[in-house]
């Protein structure tokens, strides 16, 4: 397809006079990208997003329904983290932006007609498997390191751990570079268990209590935090921002669980819910965007995007008629606010997505056939910016150089125009779509490269 580009230029005839009356901001939209449709696994469940883009989880590759670890890396290719010499399993947790996975392989063994899970604590160095264990030079000398759980991008790891004397579970701090081992203590209890730390060293996570509840904690310089409840038995922390915003889910005296958000200030708020009794915020951006999951009043389980106050249900803010239908569970976000989790989706089953953040708006082609000139409308640009359009007939998250985290969802892109964009942030671009195209279903994309800002995928068939 080969277009030509024309400016739109708008004057204005008449001088408004605009009151300051408040309006509702438009909802926020996402364009998602089931990951078994790229990189060949058959189904998958992604725990962690980086601020590359890169998913760390586990995945089917074969359609045993057996589960490996596994790294989705950019967005075109998914990568099986192997066990340990001898061993069955692998789980994926997270991975850091210099590329280091972390996570978990097991020994399974059947017993007496019941099936016993051995777990050791990994990173992938070259994605070869590294017991943590072995990087261990100080600490406490009775901790089995069982899980890893995270890793920041300093190299120190949290996971989870076994006192073999006590035969308690732990929650522990390993920095690979010195071999330091830390047990993070408990909050009176038993046991602990982190879930998330951010590059300032914050962990968060749940922990017993000495009455025996489970408690959100935040861990920092060796002190421990207990987070509280909104009036309920439980709680847990399940993300940290680096300026140190905890999220997670607690327990209301009428709920089983609410989204909540512990702000630096301390105080602890209440996310609401997407009209049912159920919440959990699992994931939050720097810039304060929240993830999650909510049930609705019929009880029914929703992915959540929550921003500025407002709780949206995340398939209401993406292209319809691509098969999703709603069940769902946000796991993660990155600084980019690239969604990760898992969505049902008609006739496969809950797939693995990752949904990235559009903020420009690309009409369809009209009149939208081969053989003729057409038009492609662009709104939401920053005024006087250039805006590029691309087209491909594949799926795939490619990067924009210069731009973390705002991929195109298009494999192989090509450059079909540049316009720029008027003094309304619109734009237009208008070429003729050869005889040859037709029958052709193009995907069409837009950027603005200065601004790493991405439109949604128009899908056409010429």
């Amino acid at each position: 397809m080969r277009l030509t580009t024309k400016l739109i230029t708008l004057t204005r005839a008449l001088a408004l006079s605009i009151s300051t009356t408040a309006i509702a901001a438009d909802p926020p939209r996402f364009e998602m990208l089931d990951l078994c449709d790229i990189s060949g696994t058959l189904s998958g469940v992604p725990y962690h997003i980086n601020n590359d883009g890169t998913v760390t989880g586990i995945a089917d590759f074969d359609g045993t329904g057996d589960f490996q670890g596994v790294v989705w890396v950019g967005g075109t290719q998914a990568i099986q983290l192997s066990t340990l010499p001898g061993e069955h399993a692998s789980v994926g947790a997270a991975t850091s932006e210099a590329g280091l996975p972390v996570g978990t392989s097991y020994i399974i063994e059947e017993k007496y007609g019941r099936w016993y899970f051995y777990p050791t604590a990994v990173l992938w160095d070259g994605l070869v498997p590294v017991s943590l264990q072995d990087l261990v030079t100080s600490g406490p000398p009775d901790l089995e390191l069982d899980e890893a759980l995270a890793v920041n991008n300093h190299g120190v790891i949290i996971g989870a751990a076994r006192d073999t004397v006590l035969e308690r579970g732990r929650a522990f701090r390993l920095d690979v570079n010195t071999g330091e081992l830390i047990d993070l203590g408990t909050l009176g209890g038993n046991s602990a268990r982190p879930d998330a730390m951010n590059d300032n060293g914050i962990i968060v996570g749940q922990a017993w209590t000495a009455g025996g509840q489970n408690h959100a904690f935040r861990w920092e310089n060796g002190s421990m935090t207990d987070l509280g409840t909104f009036g309920g038995r439980d709680s847990r922390a399940t993300d940290v921002s680096e300026s140190g915003r905890i999220v997670g889910g607690a327990q209301s005296t009428t709920s089983p669980e609410l989204a909540v958000l512990w702000d630096v200030d301390g105080s602890m708020i209440n996310l609401g819910t997407l009209g049912g009794n159920q919440s959990n915020a699992n994931g939050i951006s720097d810039d304060g965007a929240i993830v999650g999951f909510s049930t609705d009043s019929i009880n029914y389980a929703h992915a959540f995007f929550y921003e500025d106050g407002t709780m949206w249900n995340l398939i209401d803010l993406i292209p319809p008629n691509q098969g999703w239908a709603g069940r769902a569970n946000a796991l993660g976000i990155n600084d980019a606010q690239q969604v990760t989790g898992t969505m049902y989706r008609q006739d496969l089953g809950d797939r693995p997505f990752v949904a990235t953040r559009v903020h420009l708006t690309i009409e369809p082609p009209v009149p939208g056939q081969a053989g003729t000139v057409n038009t492609i409308n662009l709104t939401g640009a920053t005024p006087g910016s250039s805006v590029y359009l691309v087209h491909g007939r594949n799926a795939a998250l490619t990067a924009i150089p210069g731009c973390v985290g705002a991929p195109i969802h298009i494999a192989d892109p090509q450059l079909a125009g540049k316009a720029q964009a008027d003094e309304k942030g619109n734009a237009v671009v208008q070429g003729y779509v050869s005889n040859k195209a037709s029958g052709k279903t193009l995907r069409l994309q837009a950027f603005e490269r200065s601004i790493c800002k991405v439109s949604n995928v128009v899908i056409h068939e010429f």
